[in-house]
């Protein structure tokens, strides 16, 4: 989107721009160094607020960018910068209003992608194989309402698609107003956040609001083997969408497939191989939830998204496999899902680690605390012990408050050390691990584990 000064006095309510040309054109705006580039407005924010830039990060970007103008909430506090400056009571609503006005000129097709785990990468997917059609989105970037909204500011309004990931955020209402998909997927539903009196049911009727500003005849994406699926389908139905599955199941839309010569998908009966080696479920669901996605489109299955998919490489700390030396006498391989972790995402890419690996000899799972478990954490914690045993690994590494349940449940059977903190964990990690092992690393991004990444690659 450019903006201009008319587009800006249209946009935002009670705004007050000072010395600003009347010709002013510039990019959306950016709240972190970050997310900074040339053209962009900078959010500015004084020190009892918490939306934008500190003065003190704006003098660590003003000379590396050209930046336009700034937005802040009280022009005497920066009219010294000498840049035209954009007055705004509250700049996340700002922000809001800005968003929403781009979404209001765009004409294209919009696909909102949510749920509790993998969206971060059907999002990643999904944007991708549009790219060639022309696509913008918020890739691996904030999926809040004020990461959307920042985000938006700056959409390329003259594509055909936008790509969003939307976190449960706020209620998801706010999002789901901002966004106004005409495609929204849920990936699945698990109990994330929970709050006293809300159960995984209560996940799936949250999730399902991502249809509320949907038009009928729009489309839902729906993962069928997910938990409270009647929910989000009941959901889906009373706002008049049409509904596309996918899964396992039998009648799922597009069907997942992992057999010991291939794995792939199903489509309209077609066998399609993906990769002859098997690839964790959780990546096989998110390409057919991107199927789905093609389909409500318009868009067809063909040569250049297969090589999407095959040639589809997980962003980092979420799935990234690599062979690395820890020495001239020890090669490793290193399944790194360090980047977050919730009862749900943890199980299936445990799953998919076995299924990959489970074969092989040195095993190390690698474990950290997954913090978005909510009131019933402890038990989400102590309830991998199982699916950690079908593993059968040589050695178990758990790190965090939270883990201690798991260690308990598991040093009588297995190989097991405990660390409170990931910096015990390094200290002595690579002594305990023998040439040609299987490395498998998750836990929530507060616990650290990326670290031990880091250390695996600096060795």
């Amino acid at each position: 989107m450019k903006w201009t000064k008319e587009n800006l006095l249209k946009a935002l309510s009670n705004v007050k721009i000072y010395n600003m040309p009347d010709d002013y054109i510039s990019g959306g705006v950016f709240v972190t160094p970050v997310n900074a580039g040339d053209n962009m407005i900078c959010a500015l924010r004084k020190d009892d607020e918490n939306a934008g830039l500190s003065l003190a990060f704006f003098e660590t970007v003003k000379d590396k960018f050209q930046i336009p103008a700034i937005m802040c909430t009280d022009y005497e506090t920066f009219k010294h910068i000498n840049l035209p400056i954009i007055e705004v009571e509250n700049i996340s609503q700002a922000l809001y209003q800005m968003a929403g006005f781009v979404r209001d000129s765009y004409n294209g097709k919009v696909v909102a992608i949510t749920g509790s785990a993998g969206k971060s990468t059907t999002t990643g997917i999904c944007y991708e194989a549009l790219k060639r059609y022309g696509a913008d989105g918020n890739i691996n970037k904030a999926n809040t309402v004020f990461g959307l909204s920042w985000n938006m500011t700056d959409y390329d309004i003259s594509v055909p698609y936008w790509v969003n990931e939307v976190s449960l955020n706020k209620g998801m209402y706010p999002s789901a107003r901002l966004v106004r998909p005409d495609v929204a997927v849920i990936t699945n539903v698990a109990p994330v956040h929970l709050k006293t009196n809300e159960t995984l049911e209560t996940v799936a009727q949250l999730k399902s609001r991502i249809f509320t500003d949907m038009s009928e005849g729009s489309f839902a994406v729906l993962n069928k083997d997910m938990e409270y699926f009647e929910v989000a389908f009941s959901a889906a139905k009373a706002k008049g969408l049409n509904i596309l599955t996918f899964g396992q199941s039998e009648n799922a839309n597009i069907k997942v497939f992992v057999n010991e010569s291939s794995c792939g998908l199903i489509i309209a009966g077609q066998v399609v191989e993906i990769s002859k080696l098997p690839l964790p479920l959780h990546i096989l669901l998110d390409m057919a939830a991107v199927v789905c996605v093609f389909a409500a489109l318009g868009l067809s299955v063909n040569d250049d998204l297969l090589n999407v998919f095959k040639s589809f490489k997980p962003l980092v700390g979420r799935g990234t496999i690599s062979r690395l030396k820890l020495d001239e006498n020890r090669s490793v391989l290193v399944m790194d899902e360090s980047y977050n972790a919730n009862p749900l995402s943890m199980k299936m890419t445990l799953d998919g680690f076995n299924s990959l690996y489970g074969n092989k000899e040195n095993k190390i799972l690698i474990l950290g605390d997954m913090s978005e478990g909510g009131i019933d954490t402890l038990n989400q914690h102590k309830n991998l012990a199982q699916i950690v045993l079908d593993i059968a690994p040589s050695k178990v590494f758990l790190v965090g408050q939270y883990m201690t349940v798991l260690y308990y449940a598991l040093k009588e059977k297995l190989d097991v050390c405990y660390y409170s903190g990931v910096d015990a964990l390094l200290e002595n990690i690579t002594s305990h691990i023998p040439d040609d092992s299987y490395i498998f690393v998750k836990g929530s991004h507060s616990v650290g584990l990326d670290k031990v990444i880091e250390k695996f690659k600096g060795n």
